[in-house]
């Protein structure tokens, strides 16, 4: 079995609510520092099953496409986004070096809380979660570096939208960039 302890960052690569306004930005995620821990058990060879969750805090940046009722526009406003996946682990080792590659592909789902004036809005959607990195060390301990691409959706219709703004489903892509510790029982 294989615990890993990171620290993350959680960038968003694409606007949760492209804005239909010329004027008006598109509604986006900031990068958000981020927590992971993931679980993996053997199931034959270099192949494990894990079972991962991130979480994050970050902001939304304030748009006119909000409906901020009659309290003053903010800047910013604050998220919490959480990741539960789960999947294939591949971990060949290929001669005695320290560092050796892996590779994972699996899903989940994919939480985004946002806190405005009205309220919370959120969304919660299914999610392909996929990507790779470098282990580190011998041994029971050692370390990691990761990238990982996440691939969901956001339902705007969670969102206090101005009248006229449509709802939309969109696609969202988010990068979870990862660097901890490991621990092999």
């Amino acid at each position: 079995m294989i615990f890993r302890l990171g620290v993350a960052g959680f960038i968003p690569t694409a606007a949760i609510y492209p804005s239909p306004s010329t004027t008006d930005p598109d509604l986006k995620l900031a990068v958000a520092p981020s927590l992971a821990l993931d679980i993996a058990v053997r199931i034959a060879g270099p192949a494990r099953v894990y079972v991962t969750g991130a979480g994050g805090i970050g902001s939304l940046a304030n748009s006119a496409i909000l409906s901020t009722g009659s309290a003053p526009p903010k800047p910013s406003y604050s998220t919490t986004s959480l990741v539960a996946t789960g999947g294939l682990l591949l971990e060949p080792t290929f001669g005695r070096g320290p560092v050796q590659p892996y590779a994972r592909v699996g899903g989940g789902v994919v939480g985004q809380w946002i806190a405005l004036p009205q309220g919370t809005a959120y969304s919660v959607a299914p999610a392909i979660d996929a990507g790779g990195g470098l282990r580190f060390g011998r041994g029971r301990f050692g370390g990691f570096v990761e990238a990982r691409w996440l691939g969901s959706s956001f339902k705007s219709e969670y969102l206090p939208l101005v009248a006229g703004a449509p709802v939309r489903s969109t696609s969202q892509a988010d990068i979870l960039t990862l660097i901890g510790v490991r621990f092999t029982r």
